[in-house]
């Protein structure tokens, strides 16, 4: 009779299995795949149209079950549609493994790539400066000068100009301490102008459970303490293998009742400034919101011999005080995840995120200046349950 440990380890070899063959078939009728996490295979498409890639996987989902007899295991192939979109299902012995389609762009060579949300925001920037200046690549100084005037609905409403461009570069990629600039403006004197896009949907400035998880889990803890927060608390065992090894972990989850999210709104300067302008903006750049479309620059004169361009832009903050007072200000959210393995604040299935605005309106809003200090909690939970001893 199979022990409990062999039955898991069986179950997990068989969906590694199922999993291969699955990805297999999808490469081999040409589809251009990502395999995610062992329970999900994204499948790239050029349609950016969730209603297009909800088609493609229709047709996609004959070709499926046509290849299903040669699987492994059982498997029964479904096409289902919610909320997030379309996807295939594939379930076989009491599991399930998910197949997405996504957008995707061409690469040089014709194939079909993962493409950022933001990222062709910027590419469309990038691309006029670089059209109407002339310039050949990002080390290119020889373009022809142009004037940029940036005008905003919000925030920084009076025009800002950015005079003798000459090129721009992509910089999304470069993160490291903290950077949040993803174009640099070039001027003929060599000045890099950076600037931070969001696009009109965006809501949060950043996903933060490392930046935010300590002070995340010292709010959570000091609101557990006083009772003002309901949450479940579920035990989970799981099984991992290691160079051949099982092993079984016991840990805990937890998801935060109906109305128990938490929200903090953010005035702190300094936590603002690393949030949005990073280390790099601040004093030399400016954030702006504006989904782009091909031809984000207008034309407004010609004077001296210099192009003048308008670029609309929804938003633009040069400051911490234009965030502040603005529909962009800074809320800190603690809400629900039950996939986020929350290192930093130490509570698996939270997660924490920075909002532009108070978006979560049935969250609860904590000021924590009016708080008690978490030490202080802590003590008198000491002292009461000696005093209930007694």
């Amino acid at each position: 009779m199979k022990t409990f440990k062999d039955f898991i380890t069986e179950k997990s070899n068989i969906k590694t299995t199922v999993y291969d063959f699955i990805k297999k078939v999808l490469d081999s009728i040409g589809c251009s795949t990502e395999a995610r996490n062992g329970s999900t295979i994204v499948v790239y498409t050029p349609d950016r149209d969730r209603g297009k890639r909800g088609a493609y996987l229709q047709d996609l989902l004959p070709k499926c079950i046509s290849q299903g007899a040669q699987a492994p295991a059982d498997i029964s192939f479904k096409l289902e549609t919610g909320t997030k979109g379309s996807q295939i299902s594939c379930y076989f012995d009491g599991d399930c493994i998910k197949i997405l389609a996504k957008p995707a762009k061409k690469s040089s060579d014709g194939t079909l790539t993962k493409v950022s949300a933001g990222l062709d925001n910027e590419d469309r920037m990038v691309l006029a400066v670089r059209q109407l200046t002339g310039a050949k690549d990002e080390k290119d100084m020889s373009g022809t000068p142009i004037n940029i005037v940036f005008t905003a609905k919000a925030g920084h409403k009076a025009p800002f100009t950015v005079n003798d461009v000459v090129n721009c570069k992509g910089v999304g990629k470069e993160t490291q301490d903290r950077k949040k600039a993803d174009i640099k403006l070039i001027t003929k004197n060599g000045i890099e102008v950076p600037i931070s896009i969001k696009k009109d949907n965006a809501e949060i400035w950043e996903s933060s459970d490392t930046y935010f998880g300590p002070v995340a889990k010292d709010i959570f803890e000091r609101l557990d303490l006083m009772a003002q927060i309901s949450y479940a608390k579920e035990k989970q065992t799981v099984v991992t293998s290691k160079r051949g090894k099982t092993s079984k972990e016991e840990r805990y989850s937890w998801k935060l009742d109906k109305g128990s999210e938490i929200k903090v709104k953010i005035t702190d300067p300094k936590i603002i400034k690393d949030v949005c302008f990073g280390s790099d903006i601040l004093g030399s750049g400016f954030i702006v919101q504006k989904t782009f479309t091909t031809t984000p620059l207008e034309f407004k004169d010609d004077k001296n011999g210099i192009r003048t361009f308008m670029c609309p832009v929804s938003f633009l903050a040069m400051t911490v005080d234009e965030i502040v007072k603005s529909s962009h200000c800074v809320y800190l959210l603690i809400r629900n995840d039950a996939d986020r393995a929350n290192a930093s604040m130490g509570y698996r299935g939270l997660r924490v995120i920075v909002m532009m605005g108070d978006r979560r309106r049935n969250a609860k809003e904590i000021d924590i200046s009016k708080l008690p200090p978490l030490s202080k909690l802590q003590r008198e939970l000491v002292r009461s349950m000696s005093e209930s001893a007694e």
